[in-house]
């Protein structure tokens, strides 16, 4: 048997552990693991230095007071923060405190802080808004969004108007904001869809938002043409009236430079 060969070390060596023993395995396994922990780690730590360092206006923060433009700009504006921020999205509940002020931070503390675990920066806010605002809110939010009508407003802040009201009402979806269009809208708008074929039942919110704006544009348009024919067949007679000038001597006959008076011996001169 050649010393040196595979049994031979085997028969030299019995006790020593073969590299595929469990036991092995499981230390190479319990490696991996603690250094993938510490790659998690140094990413989140990399993220937050980097989130720290973007030079960008931190939120104001919300004092909790019934004000929906006012919660509304704020929930865009977290929202906003985080995302451009990179901020991990683990951490973002956590770092939530740090926008809250007044009622809302009463809120945080109390019901969010013991296990932030359990909530979502969307769920977080859905329950902050329960909770700062009166029961009877979103029958409010309903009854403004049942007597919204456009105005003068364009198609598309109408429509971000009930799309506003509509998501603080659970009740109130895509569905109902088409029925509200077609029955608020300006009503050239509706007439341009009914031509158009749209349909409540089978048009999306989107398609009547699209269709909406390039009838609003070319409405704009047909105003605009109006108005300049309006003002040409204004100024169209005073241009045909004639203008009194002074006549200019060339438009009278001159005298021929070669007329010569004949000799008319019955004319008589005065004396």
């Amino acid at each position: 048997m050649p010393p040196s060969g595979y049994l031979a070390q085997r028969f030299r060596n019995p006790g020593d552990p073969s590299s595929s023993s469990p036991s092995s395995s499981s230390s190479s396994g319990s490696s991996h693991a603690a250094t993938k922990k510490k790659k998690y780690k140094a990413r989140v730590k990399r993220r937050l230095s980097e989130a720290t360092s973007v030079k960008i206006s931190s939120p104001k923060p919300y004092d909790g007071s019934a004000n929906f433009d006012e919660f509304e700009r704020w929930t865009f504006d977290v929202t906003n923060w985080f995302d451009i921020t990179k901020f991990p999205r683990k951490l973002r509940v956590r770092y939530m405190s740090a926008f809250l002020t007044g009622k809302a931070a009463k809120f945080y503390f109390a019901h969010v802080a013991p296990n932030t675990k359990l909530y979502t920066v969307k769920s977080l806010g859905k329950e902050l808004f329960d909770y700062c605002f009166p029961s009877r809110f979103r029958q409010m939010m309903c009854e403004r969004f049942y007597e919204s009508t456009q105005g003068r407003r364009p198609i598309r802040d109408y429509i971000h108007h009930l799309r506003s009201l509509a998501s603080r009402v659970p009740e109130l979806n895509d569905f109902s904001m088409i029925q509200q269009l077609v029955k608020s809208a300006a009503p050239y708008l509706q007439i341009k869809w009914a031509e158009a074929g749209f349909s409540q039942d089978f048009t999306s919110l989107h398609e009547y938002e699209e269709a909406g704006y390039h009838f609003e544009q070319a409405e704009e348009v047909r105003i605009f043409l109006e108005r300049r024919l309006s003002k040409e067949q204004t100024l169209r007679p005073m241009r045909n009236i004639p203008q009194h000038t002074t006549p200019r001597r060339e438009e009278y006959p001159r005298p021929s430079m070669s007329y010569q008076p004949r000799n008319n011996p019955n004319r008589q001169f005065r004396q």
